[in-house]
C-alpha cells in the first residue's frame, strides 16, 4: 500500500542517500526525483525533501505550485539549534533531519513522521530552542560562561567569589564582558543570560537581586 509521495531534491546538499531511500521504499513511500529540466507531472506530492542548501531546481514558484498543504523536510549535516530555528521560520517546513544523527532506518522514520504532521528536530535542538530566545554569542571559555551564569543572579563581587576571582579580577572581567557583548549594565546582562539559555537547569534568574545601578 502506497503511503506517501515524496519529491526528492536530488541535487541538494546534503542529499538523500541510497540507504535511506531503500528504507522509505520498503515502507511503501513513492519517491520522485526532482531533476533539472524535468517537469513535475505527478498529481499529488505530500512532501518535498531537500537539503540545507537546496538546488536551483527547487524554486519558490515550484513549491507554490505544489500548494500550501505540502510538507517540507530539510536535511542537514551537523546542524545547530540556530539553523533549525531559522529553517522553521518557513511555515511549510515540518522536519529538520540531521543525516549524521542516526541510521538510515531512523532517518526514514523521521521523514515519514514529518510528512504525517509531526515536527521533527535533531536531538537536543528542542531543548535548546525552548530555553533560548536567541542564540548566545561565542564566549571564549567555560570560565567566562560560568561567570555569566553567576552574574545573572547576584552581584559582581559575589559572582566573582563563586568562580574564584578576586574582587579586582571580578570587576575587570565583568567590564570586559560588558564590552565584548555590547551590553550596558548588569541588569541588561542578567536578561541576556536568560534570553541565551545559559542559566543552568533548576536555577532561576532573580533579576530583583541585581542592583540596576551597578555598572
Amino acid at each position: 500500500m502506497q503511503l506517501l509521495t515524496i519529491l526528492v531534491d536530488v541535487n541538494a546538499d546534503p542529499a538523500l542517500d541510497e540507504a535511506t531511500r531503500g528504507c522509505l521504499d520498503a515502507q511503501g513511500v513513492e519517491l520522485i526525483d526532482l531533476v533539472d529540466g524535468v517537469p513535475l507531472t505527478s498529481p499529488r506530492i505530500d512532501t518535498v525533501v531537500t537539503g540545507s542548501y537546496p538546488s536551483a531546481s527547487l524554486t519558490s514558484e515550484l513549491v507554490g505550485r505544489l500548494g500550501n498543504s505540502v510538507q517540507i523536510v530539510v536535511l542537514v549535516a551537523g546542524g545547530t539549534p540556530a539553523q533549525t530555528r531559522y529553517l522553521f521560520t518557513h511555515k511549510q517546513v515540518k522536519g529538520v533531519i540531521d543525516v549524521d544523527s542516526g541510521t538510515a532506518g531512523v532517518l526514514a522514520q523521521g521523514i515519514i513522521a514529518s510528512s504525517c504532521g509531526l515536527e521533527c528536530v535533531p536531538y537536543g535542538h528542542g531543548f535548546a530552542m525552548s530555553t533560548r530566545l536567541e542564540e548566545p554569542p561565542e564566549v571564549a571559555n567555560t570560565d567566562q560562561i560560568q561567570f555569566l551564569q553567576e552574574l545573572a543572579s547576584q552581584s559582581v563581587d559575589a559572582a566573582g567569589k563563586k568562580v574564584g576571582y578576586s574582587r579586582g579580577q571580578a570587576q575587570r572581567k565583568y567590564q570586559q564582558l560588558l564590552s565584548e557583548l555590547g551590553l550596558e549594565n548588569h541588569l541588561e546582562l542578567a536578561g541576556s543570560v536568560a534570553k541565551w539559555g545559559l542559566i543552568p537547569r533548576g536555577r532561576q534568574s532573580p533579576y530583583f537581586l541585581v542592583d540596576p545601578h551597578e555598572s
